[in-house]
């Protein structure tokens, strides 16, 4: 793809990042461009969605409920996903640690760029389940990108015959308490 046309992409995509939408500032320490960034989760309510930064790139923390956790082990979920296992996924853009059925070290927090592997477009959260804007009847959560129409459950798998086949990444990291996470570094995984 042209880097213009991408760059263009990625800039009208960003406005569906709730912040940045409305314009406003990110915390400190969320301004993060290469170095590693913690961020506290203590607030974040179940089901509820935080998008930050991390090196110039919009990462989406989801706290999921135990009912979402559920869902991502549904038998009718997985037989509709491209990659459930994270097995198809090239080096480096899934850690060890986060190739398991959530996608994460601690099952009840989701750490992912919130990047389409597709195009770099930024896709939008559509975490209730059911009926949704251009979703079907049986969704169950997740994210969807408006520009090519990619979607991902609620951890970051690509459902099948998608524009990309790719889940989408997961970012290193780690954690300095239960509640902090570091978001551009390994660490202790379990």
């Amino acid at each position: 793809m042209n880097p213009s046309r991408r760059c263009l992409i990625t800039a009208a995509c960003l406005g569906t990042c709730p912040a940045m939408a409305r314009g406003e500032p990110l915390a400190a320490g969320e301004a993060g461009r290469e170095g590693a960034v913690e961020i506290d989760v203590s607030a974040l309510a179940e089901g509820e969605l935080r998008v930050t930064q991390w090196k110039s790139q919009p990462v989406w923390i989801l706290r999921r409920s135990p009912q979402m956790l559920e869902q991502l082990q549904a038998p009718d979920l997985l037989s509709r996903l491209a990659d459930p296992a994270s097995a198809l996924e090239p080096e480096g853009r899934t850690p060890a640690y986060a190739r398991n059925a959530h996608r994460s070290i601690k099952p009840e927090f989701f750490v992912g760029l919130a990047v389409c592997p597709h195009a770099g477009c930024v896709p939008v959260a559509r975490l209730k389940p059911g009926p949704n804007p251009g979703r079907p009847d049986n969704w169950p959560g997740g994210f969807a990108c408006q520009c090519h129409f990619a979607t991902f459950d609620l951890a970051g798998r690509v459902f099948r015959d998608k524009p990309t086949d790719r889940n989408i990444e997961v970012p290193r990291h780690t954690y300095l308490a239960p509640t902090t996470i570091v978001i551009g570094r390994d660490g202790n995984a379990g």
